[in-house]
């Protein structure tokens, strides 16, 4: 009987192929040791066009990775909860737009895993970072002029 190993990186790259598939159909387990638990927000953002919900799209098409209350999975994906990564605006509105791969620190710990491109229109992408901005202790906001010269 052979025995078969499977990488990380392609058991992620299956586990996204079912995220992208689904967008968002099921969740990722939960560590054992990562026992924090993250308040969602309460409010939607101002900036957020009408329209678009930037919570609902978050639980489309991000929450399977990072997870409910922002907190990712250790080890697999980055923490969006406190996350010093969105101190980089340019930096996370690429992520979002152009998804994201090879090794990047967060909050003090390494991933290097693969995020996919997540297809989403400009309102889109502002209603979510706004809703991540305005999350799990994080702060700041994004305006479609951030977006628009990301994308340069």
């Amino acid at each position: 009987m052979k025995k078969i190993t499977l990488s990380f990186m392609a058991l992620a790259f299956m586990a996204g192929l079912s995220t992208l598939t689904s967008c968002g159909g099921g969740q990722v387990p939960m560590a054992e040791n990562n026992t924090e638990v993250v308040p969602a927000a309460t409010e939607q953002p101002a900036q957020a066009p009408a329209g678009f919900d930037g919570k609902a799209l978050f639980e489309a098409k991000c929450q399977v990775c990072h997870q409910a209350t922002g907190v990712g999975v250790p080890n697999a994906f980055p923490p969006l909860a406190k996350s010093d990564y969105l101190n980089d605006k340019v930096a996370s509105i690429k992520a979002s737009i152009k998804g994201l791969s090879g090794e990047i620190t967060v909050n003090g710990a390494k991933y290097n895993s693969v995020m996919a491109p997540v297809p989403m229109n400009d309102e889109e992408i502002l209603a979510v970072m706004n809703y991540v901005y305005s999350s799990w202790g994080n702060t700041g906001s994004v305006t479609l002029e951030d977006i628009a010269a990301a994308k340069k």
